[in-house]
């Protein structure tokens, strides 16, 4: 399967270790997953050659662990490539990114998280998360000197904060009350939105810090990533005002979303200033809508390229009513479709 792909005997040599040995059925067992995750063979090969370790490191068991893991807490199966990229260094151990991932887990519910509150740490923070290891819980929280449930709210608030509670680094203890923190987060927020062209006090500025979720930080790391497409102040602006949900994301999840967009389907930028509502839905209902859009169009019953609006807007029943159907064996393919967008 390597040979397919344009992997020499060479490159294969190059990634193996003397001192391990190989199981190579489990190694195609691997390959097989990872060709189910990406959208073709070019995509699949970037990233081998970009993470062989996912395929060689203990045959690809490692890799499989971790895909369990991710899928387990809500990470759907057409976000695994884009993650397993990001995750990983060319140099970090898959074994030790689940480790420190586990490790992870273990403190969250330690401190009595709710499963869905730590689903969306994981979701949008693993790729740090894998290549940072906790402090062993009882050796800091007496330091951090908060109970169960202000860790909670202080991860909850801004996961990024255990970055200072990992191994290596003087863990220092949590402010008294908060009080400190909330006001300067709400004054970053408050300088933010002024920037944006919010009138100070007014009743737009009150529902717009309402809308608003996350720290002052993160909006203006958000907000600078726009930039950072190509985009002037302009368009962002717009963008942001006309869908504040597009700062409700991770950096890292919108560059996942506007590159299979804008990269790999062709949509140019001012697709996304037109209509920033896109950025909202997940990557799996993107992919999963337009792979089924690019079937019908290969048999002749959707038109081309329609604006992203079209095909991501409907509701599921309304986007069956109005493409699925236009195919006799659509409905079926569309299950399949689903079928392999989940583990």
């Amino acid at each position: 399967m390597l040979r397919s792909m344009g992997f020499g005997l060479d490159w294969v040599a190059e990634n193996l270790s003397e001192e391990a040995s190989y199981d190579w059925r489990c190694i195609h067992r691997c390959l097989t997953f990872l060709r189910d995750l990406c959208v073709d063979e070019s995509e699949l090969s970037e990233l081998i050659r970009n993470r062989p370790r996912l395929v060689f490191e203990d045959s690809g068991e490692w890799t499989l662990m971790l895909a369990g893991f991710q899928t387990k807490l809500g990470l759907s199966r057409m976000e695994l490539a884009p993650l397993f990229l990001k995750l990983l260094p060319q140099s970090q151990e898959l074994g030790k990114c689940v480790s420190n991932l586990r490790h992870c887990f273990l403190f969250l519910r330690g401190i009595k998280m709710e499963a869905y509150e730590i689903g969306k740490v994981f979701r949008y923070h693993s790729y740090w998360l894998g290549v940072s290891r906790l402090k062993h819980t009882s050796t800091f929280l007496n330091t951090l000197k908060g109970g169960k449930k202000r860790l909670c709210q202080v991860i909850q608030d801004n996961p990024e904060e255990m970055k200072k509670w990992t191994m290596g680094l003087r863990v220092q203890p949590l402010p008294g009350t908060g009080v400190v923190d909330i006001v300067g987060s709400k004054a970053m927020k408050t300088q933010f939105l002024l920037e944006l062209g919010y009138k100070e006090n007014s009743e737009e500025m009150e529902k717009a810090l309402r809308c608003f979720r996350g720290r002052g930080s993160e909006l203006r790391e958000r907000f600078d990533f726009l930039l950072s497409l190509g985009l002037n102040e302009r368009e962002a602006k717009d963008m942001v005002k006309t869908s504040p949900d597009v700062l409700t994301q991770a950096s890292v999840v919108l560059e996942t979303k506007v590159n299979y967009l804008v990269k790999e389907l062709g949509y140019p930028l001012s697709t996304l200033v037109a209509f920033p509502s896109c950025l909202k839905y997940t990557l799996e209902r993107m992919k999963l809508r337009f792979a089924m859009f690019f079937w019908l169009q290969a048999r002749g019953k959707a038109d081309g390229k329609l604006a992203i609006s079209t095909i991501l807007v409907y509701s599921d029943k309304s986007f069956v009513t109005r493409f699925v159907n236009r195919h006799p064996d659509g409905p079926k393919h569309f299950e399949d479709l689903k079928k392999t967008a989940t583990l």
